[in-house]
């Protein structure tokens, strides 16, 4: 409820507001508000009328409007009337009694169940004066309309009562109906478990014609219609002014969260204009789902609780009817209301407060890569195992058959495969247990462990190998596709008494090249279906790359750790001429086609003066700035980070163009050995990937972290230099792709 002690301002005026607003619920609000006439009073107006009386008496003497939006919610709307008809009728007693010289004007907020919208079919379009159908005693807004207009017609204040139908907005917390909210759950949701989005209704709401009232536009009504003159007790529709088909809505919510929308074709309900029919229902759907949830938000953000604030029930129903409930603001435009709004830009601005306010993960900032693995084979007898392989570790492990449901939890689609030490007659116990933690916050523990491995059959040269890796019986990682980890990184950071595979069969003897190259492939579904090439022992760069490889030097360190180069800079460069593009040149800065004598629109370095470091991760998916100069690269390509990450501003796809290149000098001897490598704007792309923005902070300053979005673009060598780590010179080469090798050109 809100109270207002003197008239709110009217709408399109520039009258000043009064200054007390008086807002009240039964418990506290977790968010505050900086304006400083609102007040927050706690009251539970399902408590005796006496006391709730008591209560408002010292708050609420001089009010001039009241506005009531309370709801209790049942999913049996039979039970309805029990809690929502005393509600209203202590609300309106106590502030009648409470303010009675003063008050003006009485709001209240029904809603489209008033015209039975949620019974069956209905006369549409919904209009105020339509006859009152017959509810057996059971609308409770009839109670409640029918006990304002008399109590209206013994006093001086008029009322009005405003209905609008399927509210899309912001509460901060659990409400009984919140459509959006329950959206976002669901999509983001099937996005973590790699799931496409099903509409849960039935067909024939698929393509039936809706509307929706979004929440700051329903307060403006309430706010006109009261302080109207010729509104005066008179009842009005919202609607934001536009329909909409969910055919077309979802998907377009979908592309939002970057989650792919089945079509009608998946729908198996067809809906029969008489009764309510659901694909599958929501609530059953989310059984199980909290796990999921909660990764989400360990991940990305979000507030945990969130997922009980999803009103699952209610969103079946407000997609399973088999009838439209188009409402008409004709009334209210006839008589002086303008307001219209885009019901698609009501869902994105809804689904941006939540993140605002922390209840929701904000977008993405950079662009997502894809996790790359590869087989190997391990044990006597030997068994094929699934290894993401990631450069920026360098532990081996599996998942191991004493994992639990609980230890180990799968919420990614693929069935793993667990180590069996005890399966294994080649198996070796090193008697060490060892917890592996990794910078995003997930981790596994486990027994470090040797045994024998051997390369997939069909790939030539065959060979065999005893090799340390860890056999893990505690994984957060719920979501790889795949039995473990394969850390390509130096063995100076393994866990005890494990190394690196590479460096273990270059130390055997069994490479023909102290390096390994990895090809990501054309098809980069996280989903062991890539057709990439691992190459260890030797390069194929001759078949793969478009002119040559460049080459850097690792960073100096004693010993080596990960695959890190010294940054000497990074710059941003920006066409300026309609049509002009930036060609990138492998190992060297780019240049822009902007006609000779022209000044690009940016062409800014940062340099970082011998402090600087990248390190190539094939474990990482996106592309990290230092923290320091993250705000500047934004805005050198015209963006305010800041309001991309609050969500006041969206990546469109169209700002991922060929125009610009973020480009990183690596080298720290001589200048004119420094190598470039770019990428450009429109590489940041997948095809039917969402458009996000490119990159993020990296945590640290003079640190960036270049992932797979970076190295999925290119060929790339790593290379020790040498067999012996006393010897290793150890470098990074990158090569860009052939047209025929490169996913964007599929």
């Amino acid at each position: 409820m809100v109270i207002a002690l003197g008239p709110p301002q009217r709408a399109g005026s520039d009258e000043a507001r009064r200054d007390r607003i008086i807002i009240s619920s039964r418990t506290p609000p977790k968010t505050h508000w900086q304006d400083p006439r609102i007040e927050f009073v706690a009251i539970d107006f399902l408590a005796p009328v006496n006391e709730v009386i008591e209560a408002m008496q010292h708050h609420c003497r001089g009010v001039t409007h009241a506005y009531f939006t309370s709801y209790v919610h049942v999913d049996d709307f039979k039970l309805l009337k029990e809690a929502n008809v005393p509600l209203f009728e202590t609300f309106l007693t106590a502030v009648d009694t409470v303010a009675r010289d003063t008050l003006e004007r009485v709001c209240l907020q029904t809603g489209g169940k008033y015209y039975g919208v949620h019974l069956g079919p209905v006369k549409v379009p919904l209009d105020e004066d339509d006859a009152r159908y017959e509810d057996h005693g059971l609308n409770f807004y009839y109670y409640q309309e029918d006990f304002l207009k008399a109590m209206q017609q013994q006093r001086r204040w008029t009322y009005n009562i405003i209905r609008p139908n399927a509210i899309v907005g912001y509460t901060p917390g659990r409400n009984g109906m919140s459509e959006a909210l329950t959206l976002a759950l669901y999509m983001l949701i099937c996005r973590e478990q790699g799931e496409k989005v099903r509409f849960s209704g039935n067909r024939y709401y698929w393509n039936c014609v809706d509307d929706n009232s979004y929440a700051p536009s329903l307060a403006d009504m309430s706010v006109w219609a009261t302080t109207q003159p010729h509104t005066a007790n008179e009842a009005f529709n919202h609607t934001n002014g536009d329909v909409f088909f969910w055919k077309f809505l979802l998907p377009r919510l979908g592309a939002y969260y970057g989650v792919e929308v089945l079509d009608e074709n998946a729908i198996t309900a067809a809906g029969d204009h008489e009764h309510m029919e659901n694909d599958f229902r929501m609530g059953e759907w989310a059984q199980g789902k909290k796990p999921v949830w909660d990764q989400v938000c360990r991940k990305y953000g979000g507030n945990p609780e969130a997922f009980d604030w999803g009103t699952w029930q209610f969103f079946d129903w407000a997609i399973g009817k088999s009838w439209p409930t188009i409402g008409s603001v004709t009334k209210a435009r006839k008589m002086g209301w303008q307001r219209c709004d885009d019901t698609y830009e009501t869902w994105i601005e809804t689904f941006r407060v939540f993140e605002n306010a922390g209840v929701l993960p904000r977008p993405q900032v950079g662009a997502k890569g894809k996790a790359a693995s590869v087989e190997f084979q391990a044990g006597t007898p030997a068994k094929p195992y699934r290894l993401l392989f990631d450069t920026g570790s360098s532990s081996a492990w599996f998942v191991s058959s004493d994992c639990t449901d609980a230890s180990c939890p799968n919420l990614s689609g693929y069935a793993r495969v667990g180590y069996n030490a005890s399966a294994s007659s080649t198996s070796v116990d090193l008697d060490s247990y060892t917890l592996i933690p990794y910078i995003d916050g997930d981790g596994v523990g486990g027994f470090a462990t040797q045994d024998v491995f051997s390369t997939p059959e069909g790939v030539t040269p065959a060979l065999e190998w005893n090799q340390t890796f860890l056999a893990a019986n505690e994984s957060s990682w719920r979501f790889i596709t795949a039995d473990g980890f394969l850390g390509l990184g130096f063995s100076s950071i393994a866990e005890n008494a494990t190394s690196t595979l590479v460096e273990t069969l270059l130390w055997d003897g069994k490479l023909d090249a102290p390096r390994f190259a990895v090809y990501y492939g054309t098809n980069l579904a996280d989903n062991g279906t890539q057709n990439g090439l691992l190459t260890i022992g030797g390069s194929h760069e001759d078949t793969y790359v478009d002119g040559t490889v460049a080459y850097v030097p690792l960073r100096k360190e004693s010993p080596y750790q990960l695959w890190r180069a010294a940054l000497r800079s990074v710059n941003v460069l920006a066409a300026r001429t309609p049509n002009a593009t930036v060609t990138v040149r492998n190992g060297q800065p780019p240049l822009t086609t902007d006609p000779e004598g022209t000044w690009p629109t940016s062409n800014t370095t940062w340099p970082f003066y011998g402090s600087g470091a990248a390190v190539f991760d094939t474990g990482a998916g996106r592309i990290s700035v230092p923290d320091e100069i993250i705000d500047a690269v934004y805005f050198n390509l015209g963006w305010n980070v800041t309001k991309l990450m609050n969500g006041e501003e969206r990546m469109e796809c169209q700002h991922l163009n060929a125009s610009w290149a973020l480009s990183f000098t690596l080298g720290e001897g001589a200048v004119e050995d420094d190598v470039t490598f770019t990428i450009r704007g429109d590489e940041f792309t997948e095809p039917g990937a969402q458009c996000m923005p490119p990159v993020d902070n990296s945590g640290g300053n003079g640190f960036a972290l270049i992932g797979s979005a970076f190295l999925q673009r290119h060929y790339s060598v790593f290379d020790f230099g040498a067999s012996s780590v006393d010897e290793y010179q150890p470098k990074l080469g990158f090569g860009r792709l052939k047209k025929e090798y490169d996913y964007l050109y599929q």
